[in-house]
């Protein structure tokens, strides 16, 4: 342990991701952010300063239907709350669910988590439901 020198950093905190549901795949990310601070202003009403952190899209999710996605965002924590608690909002002639999306990402392979299967190293799956090798 001697002449290794450890660093230590402090750990800044995420802002808390919501999910859209059922949001038209034709809307731009642009055109998805103009219509919620447009649309709902109730939600962005004396959050002053935080403007430029309000709302960041991070990912697209397919949904079931071809037409629509589940739209993933990063949002201020107070934002955030006032989002899952209201439990929707509008997007142009849309009224769209909207709830807390996990951070946490598990891998169906190995069951770890953090990576998903896509990036996973373990050669072989396991069993979801006991833990063990899973037989094919």
């Amino acid at each position: 342990m001697e002449g290794m020198s450890l660093v230590v950093k402090e750990v800044k905190n995420r802002d808390p991701l919501l999910v859209l549901r059922g949001v038209l795949s034709s809307h731009t990310d642009e055109d998805i952010i103009k219509a919620l601070r447009n649309q709902n202003r109730d939600l962005f009403n004396g959050l002053g300063n935080e403007g430029d952190r309000l709302l960041i899209i991070k990912y697209r999710r397919r949904a079931r239907n071809p037409h629509v996605a589940n739209i993933v965002l990063s949002a201020s924590p107070t934002l955030w709350r006032r989002i899952t608690d209201k439990g929707s909002v509008h997007i142009d002639l849309q009224r769209v669910r909207a709830e807390d999306q996990s951070p946490l990402v598990q891998c169906t392979r190995c069951l770890g988590y953090g990576h998903g299967r896509k990036f996973c190293k373990d050669p072989a799956d396991l069993c979801s439901h006991c833990g063990g090798r899973a037989a094919l």
